[in-house]
């Protein structure tokens, strides 16, 4: 698989990954982000995984934001 042959070239540029499911994205499509997750576990490439409450199914973007961007504001600490 690409990620996995991928995975070292990724480690040293210090690649990190924001994922988030939830809200509106439904059931399904959250496992395959979950899912995902567990590959970059399991390559040992930094990730965050945040997900939803399906209750903030309107709110979705502005609940992920802030985590979204303190995520990314940490890589340039």
């Amino acid at each position: 698989m690409l990620l996995d042959r991928e995975a070292p070239a990724l480690r040293r540029r210090g690649v990190r990954f924001y994922l988030s499911a939830g809200g509106n994205h439904g059931h399904v499509r959250a496992r395959w982000t979950v899912t995902f997750a567990d590959e970059l576990r399991a390559l040992r490439l930094p990730h965050e995984l945040w997900l939803a409450p399906f209750a903030e199914v309107k709110q979705f973007w502005r609940a992920t934001l802030p985590s979204a961007l303190a995520y990314a504001d940490a890589a340039f600490s």
